[in-house]
């Protein structure tokens, strides 16, 4: 076949079949995203993949995403407008949300944004062949690669067209069923899409409406049709007015940001060379261009721009002077630092809020790209004439100054260039668009004027591929495989396990859970109440706890605690804690946990404060037997309830109030909306009642059925006494008459490691095996090694994933340690001693007082058979220490055994000692006690760390 029987072939097929192989074109251009290679990087790996998986994870756990405790000590997840967006439900309810889920995320918007582009140009009038070469470029330009990052600047780029497409179908038709395709776009943007482009497009619909009531001239009839959509499209998004309602009222970003914020993400006009030369603005640095490399792409295609600017000799038609008026005034509000129109527009609530004015770029792409395709389709003719020369004479450029780099830099030579200035990447760039050009100028001149846009399409096709793969390393595809982000998330814990009263919010600082890609917000993968985390929303009384100094405290307590009752302010209820740690698992208990709701056991013998050491809020209530709690407020920012004596089953339920109310109007309006355009477009109300009794019963069922399934259950080895789990494992042992089961606290990292030896090391039995997936974290081995150094141990791999570790004849003598980050059996803790230091380390600083903390166990059992007792500890001194280690031995209150250790001169920097003290050889008392402490009669200062006490066989 010739190359005009190709043009002819392709132009016969349907615009189905043509859209079809566009979008193929589309696919293989992010060959990586859609072969599931690499995943999207950067926002995407940090914000979006965490909280799309907590609400998929939630809405499989049949509870709808209201409260997030894993991230900042808590907030409403569910008055984000993005927990509600249908698409990624969608995507969440039919597959659990990971990697997988992003990728395709993402090239579901590519192929909405596709046609949205598609649909806009057909409104205009522009005929299917030359919308479809825009519904090429479109999605491939600068503002989809650039910001493929970020997904809510994704999401409304795609639903934009849309809008904008039925909304002027709604003015011209007065159909209804386009002003429901408007609304149900609408939505879609506004629960999906970055809050600024859903004001700016909110704007740009009013002036639609305006310009068309002045044109028509106005009437009663078309003010009331404009009122009814309003009215509905307020109805179907007052979900979305109340998220925005909560956030303003407690997030820090509520109010007008500095000028120099609103220059955050600014374009400079230097960054207009992406115009042209893309690939220029990722080499170089932030330094080097001032500027987001990910938000200054502006490239359309050599010859859209071309076929755009040709478009000026038609400026006064009122549709090219509209778009180029558009295209100007986006492209002077982007340029924030350069002129003064980003600033003025401040004066218009809400843009004071806003920054990052590169969005506007977005418009500009759009604008051009509906010149370009408009003017091919009304003046071909043209663009045969002048399209060729324009090429002819850029070719000659490009490849004059490709020519010179190969002769006057031999190190531009293309084989195996590596690639680092933003000259290097004008050479390299310059190569393929001499390419580009020279085609175009051969192949325009050989092709029949009807084949032209054909040929346009498959040219800009190898030009927008060459372009989005030179710019898509740094914007779009990940450095690391697909594979590594799907191991982390895959092994994130299962279900909701009760968090641990020994896990302090503080050890989510540990940096050994941070796994590239996924580094970030791994509290809410691993179902860890957490307060470090990567959001752009904090909540005023976080940043209040952040500067106080409370927060430190807080960091090294458990997610719920109790406190006595010492009030700083009677009539507001604000109170101080004072944790009680020694006795915390005879007070309370967790009986069930989920983020929106907590079953606990409590025995106190006076009132306490029932602390959940989470931000306040006002929508947590607690009960007792039906009767609520008093709430007040704790530490200034967290959260407590007055507990009165005695036992009681308290319950911890948040309550969504209005936001449900929203929720529930929302999706019932997108419903019937759904169900009407479903009658007008298909056949009148019987046959969509027929669609509708049909579909969903199968929605709601794939919705059952979907759900995470039930505890995986495996077969416990035979002769074990005794059986572990950790708790981050959804797991349920069977055979459980053949031993004893105990679900241990959950162990993620290096700082839990401290919590795996006081477990173990409770355990009297010699032999046990210890059930666990591994976690792919760099010190996720940390709890095997700890098992193979001190036990025979045998590996069994167990279906799902597990592993066995079957651990017989200890091969060291029992030890105890204590690194003061969480409570242990075995000593008295002196809470007003423990602080945390920067890098989340919790210690004890025993400054101003006399006896540190205690280890204290009776000395018959474990240590009368020793040959002698192996101390280890980390002390810090700020100067010569009359303070000494004491081993002492204690029967009836008599002291019958003591030693004792002086401290060294640290010179304020922690130093290990070490100390080994003989057995007494005396036949000791069966109760005595051994008791080992630091003395400290100056009160001088002194820090104490990381104690091992080991008996020596």
């Amino acid at each position: 076949m010739n190359a005009s029987g190709f043009y002819s072939a392709f132009s016969n097929l349907s615009t189905k079949r043509q859209f079809a192989l566009v979008f193929i074109f589309i696919l293989i251009a992010f060959w990586q995203i859609t072969s599931f290679q690499y995943t999207l990087k950067w926002d995407a790996i940090d914000l979006t993949l965490p909280w799309r998986y907590f609400t998929s994870d939630a809405l499989r756990n049949g509870i709808l995403p209201w409260w997030n405790p894993f991230q900042r000590l808590g907030f409403v997840h569910g008055s984000m407008p993005e927990t509600w967006y249908p698409i990624a439900l969608l995507v969440g309810l039919i597959r659990p949300y990971d990697a997988i889920s992003l990728n395709l995320e993402y090239l579901i918007h590519i192929f909405i944004a596709s046609t949205g582009f598609f649909h806009l140009a057909r409104a205009f009038g522009i005929q299917h062949q030359s919308a479809l070469w825009g519904a090429l470029c479109f999605p491939l330009s600068g503002f989809f690669v650039g910001n493929a990052q970020h997904m809510g600047w994704i999401v409304a780029g795609a639903w934009m067209p849309h809008v904008f497409a039925y909304y002027v179908r709604f003015l011209r038709t007065s159909r209804w069923l386009f002003g429901l395709y408007a609304t149900i776009s609408f939505f879609l943007l506004a629960t999906g899409g970055y809050v600024p482009f859903v004001v700016v497009t909110t704007f740009i619909l009013f002036g639609l409406s305006i310009r068309h009531v002045y044109v028509k001239k106005f009437s009663v009839d078309s003010f009331i049709r404009l009122a009814k959509w309003a009215t509905l499209c307020f109805l179907l998004c007052c979900l979305v007015l109340i998220c925005y309602l909560e956030l303003q009222s407690h997030i820090t970003r509520s109010e007008a940001v500095d000028a120099s914020d609103t220059l955050l993400g600014t374009l400079r006009l230097k960054h207009l060379i992406s115009f042209i030369l893309p690939y220029m603005t990722v080499k170089g640095g932030y330094a080097y261009w001032q500027g987001d490399q990910s938000m200054m792409n502006l490239y359309i295609g050599l010859l859209p721009l071309i076929v755009a600017v040709l478009s000026l000799k038609n400026i006064r038609s009122h549709f090219y002077s509209y778009l180029w008026l558009g295209a100007g005034i986006s492209i002077s509000l982007t340029l924030a630092a350069e002129l003064p129109f980003r600033m003025w527009l401040n004066l218009i609530p809400p843009f004071d809020q806003f920054r990052f004015p590169s969005l506007f770029r977005y418009f500009t792409i759009l604008s051009l790209l509906l010149l370009a395709t408009s003017y091919i389709e009304k003046w071909t003719k043209d663009v045969v004439k002048y399209l060729p020369t324009i090429s002819l004479v850029l070719a000659i450029l490009c490849s004059g100054f490709a020519l010179a780099s190969w002769l006057f830099f031999p190190q531009f030579n293309l084989a195996g260039i590596s690639v680092k200035t933003p000259l290097q990447a004008l050479v390299v760039q310059s190569h393929f668009h001499a390419l580009i050009l020279w085609l175009t100028f051969i192949v325009i001149r050989k092709t029949a004027p009807n084949h032209v846009i054909t040929v346009l399409l498959l040219i800009s096709f190898l030009d927008l591929t060459v372009s989005t793969q030179l710019n898509g390393s740094v914007s779009v595809f990940s450095e690391k495989k697909l594979q590594e982000v799907q191991a982390t998330v895959h092994a994130a814990s299962r279900g909701y396990p009760n968090n641990s009263l020994t896990d302090p919010v503080g050890s989510n600082i540990d940096k050994g859970l941070y796994h590239i890609p996924v580094y970030r917000n791994t509290n809410t993968f691993y179902k860890r109440s957490g307060d470090d985390a990567y959001s752009p929303y904090q909540y005023h009384l976080h940043e209040q706890l952040e500067q106080s100094d409370y927060y430190l405290k807080s960091l090294a307590q458990p997610i719920i605690y109790l406190s006595q009752l010492i009030a700083t302010n009677d009539t507001m209820r604000h109170y101080i804690s004072v944790p009680e740690v020694t006795s915390r698992e005879n007070q309370i208990n967790i009986q069930e946990y989920s983020p929106n709701h907590a079953v606990l056991k409590t025995s106190t013998a006076v009132p306490k404060i029932l602390v959940y050491n989470q931000i306040y809020h006002e929508n947590w209530y607690a009960y007792v037997e039906g009767k609520a709690l008093e709430r007040v407020w704790v530490d200034g920012s967290l959260l407590g309830f007055w507990l009165p004596e005695g036992e009681h089953s308290v319950t911890l339920q948040f309550e969504p109030g209005h936001l449900f109310h929203a929720l529930i109007i929302s999706f019932g309006a997108f419903l019937l909306i759904i169900f009407a355009i479903i009658m007008l477009e298909w056949g009148g109300m019987h046959r969509a009642v027929r669609i509708a009794v049909i579909v969903v019963p199968i929605l709601i069922t794939a919705a059952y059925l979907l759900r995470n399934s039930s505890q995986t259950e495996l077969v416990l080895l035979d002769d074990t006494d005794i059986h572990l789990v950790n708790a981050i494992d959804d797991l349920t042992l069977s055979n459980q008459e053949k031993g004893d089961t105990i679900l241990v606290h959950r162990f993620l990292d290096r700082a839990d490691l401290s919590g795996f030896r006081e477990c173990i090391s409770a355990l009297e039995e010699q032999s046990f095996v210890f059930y666990s997936r591994p976690i792919p974290t760099p010190s996720g081995h940390v709890f095997t090694d700890f098992l193979s150094a001190n036990y025979a141990v045998d590996t069994l791999s167990l279906d799902k994933g597990y592993f066995a570790y079957r651990c017989n004849s200890r091969s060291l003598a029992p030890y105890f340690f204590n690194g003061f980050d969480l409570a242990t059996s075995r000593w008295t803790i002196i809470e007003s001693a423990m602080e945390i230091e920067t890098s989340g380390n919790r210690f004890e600083n025993i400054s101003d007082i006399k006896y540190s903390s205690t280890f204290e166990h009776p000395w018959d059992k474990t240590f009368a058979s020793t040959s002698a007792v192996d101390i280890t500890l980390e002390v810090k001194t700020e100067s010569p220490s009359n303070a000494k280690l004491v081993f002492s031995i204690v029967d009836d209150g008599s002291e019958i055994v003591h030693h004792f250790k002086p401290l060294p001169d640290t010179k304020n920097a922690w130093q290990k000692i070490q100390w080994s003290i003989p057995s007494s050889e005396e036949l000791l008392p069966k109760s005595s006690t051994l008791k080992i402490y630091i003395w400290n009669p100056a009160l001088e200062a002194i820090a104490v760390d990381n104690y091992l006490i080991s008996p020596r066989q």
